[in-house]
Parts: structure tokens; sequence; C-alpha cells
């Protein structure tokens, strides 16, 4: 009876690993019930590619379907619960194996070390020559018809520009509400140098800032409403201008 057992419990997560289309839909039912419209869109696909892996997974009775919205049952949350940030997580590894394995995500919280595969989807970017030495230009610069249509701006700046703070004043007269969290030796930089400029941003109602005082090397971070930035550092602790860019919910989720 064991084995028997054992078999059906297999055939289930099969259901779910071994079929990239059906890992894709449960993942996506994961954070949140799905009309069919949100899973074309957030899987990129018509509807007649989707019929079929979502039939196999209500047959598995992985998945349900109440008043045309996809949840996962209860055995497919328990499933879920213990397979998707796994098999996330191989994802995201094996995608960028080298940027990975160099990197410090030691000052990283437990509770979004364990969610990083939510990553999955962002690429590793190295900004142009011409930007090496100019920040935030993937959010900002190549990014303005987004960055027009958002309403917020996040920001977790831990690399030290001189023109970072004139940027931050710019967008922040322009009505964005922002979020600002800086460690204390940018904050202290902006303090000594640039002071007058510090003290027109603390100034402005929209503008919330908060000074991170621990002595660890965090990622830097950068989040629009369509876009997110990570910086993680290397094993030396030093930004090597490899950065990591994504724009999918998911990856949002995690940065916020």
């Amino acid at each position: 009876m064991r084995c028997k057992a054992d078999n059906e419990k297999m055939t289930l997560i099969d259901s779910l690993l071994l079929s990239k289309k059906r890992r894709e839909i449960v993942e996506s039912l994961f954070y949140g019930d799905k009309t069919s419209e949100d899973l074309k869109r957030l899987l990129k696909v018509e509807w007649v590619l989707l019929k079929e892996p979502i039939k196999k997974l209500m047959e598995e009775e992985l998945i349900i379907c109440h008043d045309k919205k996809y949840s996962l049952s209860k055995v497919g949350r328990i499933i879920c619960e213990n397979a998707v940030p796994l098999v996330e997580l191989a994802e995201t590894f094996g995608k960028n194996p080298d940027y990975w394995i160099s990197r410090d995500l030691s000052s990283i919280p437990e509770y979004l070390a364990e969610n990083i595969g939510k990553l999955k989807s962002c690429s590793v970017v190295v900004p142009h020559p011409d930007y090496m030495f100019e920040p935030l230009v993937k959010i900002f610069n190549e990014s303005e018809v987004e960055v027009a249509l958002s309403k917020e701006i996040k920001l977790c700046l831990v690399l030290f520009y001189p023109e970072t703070i004139d940027i931050l004043i710019e967008y922040s007269k322009r009505g964005f509400r922002m979020t600002l969290i800086l460690t204390k030796y940018i904050y202290d930089r902006m303090l000594n140098g640039f002071q007058d400029q510090l003290k027109l941003l603390l100034g402005l109602e929209n503008v919330n800032l908060f000074v991170f005082n621990e002595n660890k090397v965090i990622p830097q971070i950068a989040i629009t409403d369509f876009k997110v930035l990570v910086i993680f550092f290397n094993q030396k602790g030093k930004y090597d201008y490899q950065e990591l860019l994504g724009s999918d919910i998911y990856a949002l989720e995690w940065a916020q």
C-alpha cells in the first residue's frame, strides 16, 4: 500500500513539475487566483495553448475553477508551498550561475532569501560604457515613458554619485511619491557635501527618507511601478557593474 501511495504522490508531482506550461500555470496561481485573461497576460500565450495543461491539472485536482477564476486546490497548495520556491530557485540560479555564485547575499533577510526565485525572470545587465558612472540610468533615462506613468519610486541607495541627489529632486518635483532608504554613508555624504539640496529634498511633502544605520553590505534597489533594478555586490563587497533588471510582478513583489 505504501508503494502505491508513493506512486500516486509522484504522479501529482510529475503533473506539476515535468511540464513547463503546467508549472508556469501553477506558479502563477501560487501567488493568487487568476482568470483566463490574467493567465494569458502573465504567461504571454493564447488561451488555446493553456486549455490542455489546465485540463490536466484539474483532472489531478491540483487546481479548481470557481466563478471563472482558477485557484490552487488544498492539495495543490500544499505541494506548491514546498515545490514552487525550490523550482524557482533552481531556475534563477541556473539561468545565471556565474553571477549568483559570485554575489554576497549574506545581508538579505531570511524571508527574502527563501523567495529569491521570484527574480528568475530578471536579466543581468551591464551599464553602457557611457553610463558607467551615471546613477539609476536603467530605471530612469532608459525607461522615461514607464517612469512617467509611475506613481511612486522607491530607492534603497548604497552607491554614491554626485548627480544622484539632483535626480531625486527632479523627479520628486515632478510629483512622484518617493520613498528613500539611504545608508548612513550616503546620508553623511549628502549632509556634508550637498546640504542645501538635501534640505530641499527633505522639505518636499511627497518624499519619505529613512537612514539605514547598520554596518552591512546591503543591495541597492530601485523600483518604479514597472521595473526593478537590484545591485547585489560581489563576494568582496564591491560593485562590479553587474546589475539585475526585471519587470514582472514577482520581481517587483520581491523587491518591495
